[in-house]
């Protein structure tokens, strides 16, 4: 099994809780701010998130299921297979590595604020929507 393989293996639980955690904050905040509709949000987000992953699953798969030249082909760089997926899954990773510190700074800094959050949950619940869209725009 390839190397690059190998350390995607050792990575899968890290990428699916941060993906996973992102994707929960996402939906939260456009829920929160009702640009659209809850049913709505929740594919598209999912949609968005699977499409960006797609690249590791797909180099998975080809190699997997014997397509060993169309692996090479995926993983060394041509163009269809940069453009479509390497791309916006290396951007994504990036990204996310990027916003997933700030995201739990602004989980964190909610707990010691967690008793009184009733009295300010609707007006909270609207700034931390807003922040998290800044913090993902950023």
């Amino acid at each position: 099994m390839a190397v690059i393989l190998r350390i995607f293996f050792y990575f899968i639980p890290l990428l699916l809780f941060a993906n996973l955690y992102l994707g929960w904050k996402l939906i939260s905040s456009f829920n929160n701010l009702s640009l659209f509709t809850s049913v709505d949000v929740k594919w598209y987000v999912i949609a968005v998130l699977s499409y960006l992953n797609l690249f590791p699953f797909i180099l998975i798969g080809l190699s997997l299921c014997g397509f060993k030249k169309a692996a090479e082909s995926a993983r060394h760089g041509n163009l269809f297979w940069d453009l479509f997926f390497g791309y916006p899954f290396w951007i994504f990773l990036i990204t996310l590595a990027e916003v997933l510190p700030w995201l739990l700074a602004l989980d964190f800094l909610k707990l010691p604020l967690y008793p009184y959050f009733d009295k300010f949950k609707t007006a909270w619940t609207q700034i931390e929507a807003r922040l998290i869209l800044a913090i993902l725009a950023l």
